[in-house]
């Protein structure tokens, strides 16, 4: 539940009405926003569930092979999707963050203006931000890449069903 929640802070993606998002999202996801996830699954008492499909689209497949996608388990459509890799350098980790880059530039062609490092595009109407950054953590001497594409008014409506806690408990689902 941990990484879950950890990942639906920082990813969430539906988006109703947005058909110039949409064939670019399909090109690159095989999922599209706000439509009915193609894989059901069960929820461990969190308002989503997450499941794991392989990554259609050739060149995302050779930097992340499959990716987590979120649903919403009050309607079943896909909230998010996300992916993330290890690499043994920087620098490598480094190449993988350009390709990934380029083809979001292509599903996602704005340029994100906010303050958030994490994102670099946008959909035309801004409600989706797309992004990846390779992070070094703490006791880790491996970069990871990270491939996120969140809409932020919907990361809001899911996070009301958790408490806030400080940062090094773990949450509980609220009723």
């Amino acid at each position: 539940m941990r990484r879950a929640l950890s990942f639906i802070t920082v990813a969430c993606l539906v988006v109703p009405h947005i058909a110039a998002a949409d064939s670019g999202a399909k090109s690159l996801l095989a999922v599209v926003p706000d439509e009915k996830s193609p894989i059901q699954g069960k929820s461990m008492g969190a308002p989503f569930y997450i499941h794991r499909m392989p990554t259609s689209n050739t060149s995302l497949k050779s930097i992340f092979p499959d990716l987590e996608v979120f649903v919403l388990k009050s309607n079943g459509r896909v909230a998010g999707v996300g992916s993330k890799r290890a690499y043994e350098t920087p620098e490598r980790c480094s190449k993988s963050e350009t390709e990934v880059r380029k083809l979001l530039s292509k599903a996602f062609p704005s340029t994100y203006s906010g303050p958030d490092p994490r994102w670099q595009y946008q959909s035309s109407d801004g409600a989706i931000t797309a992004g990846a950054l390779c992070s070094k953590y703490v006791g880790n001497p491996y970069p990871e890449l990270r491939m996120d594409i969140t809409h932020t008014a919907t990361n809001n409506e899911v996070l009301k069903h958790f408490e806030r806690v400080p940062a090094n408990q773990s949450p509980k689902p609220t009723q």
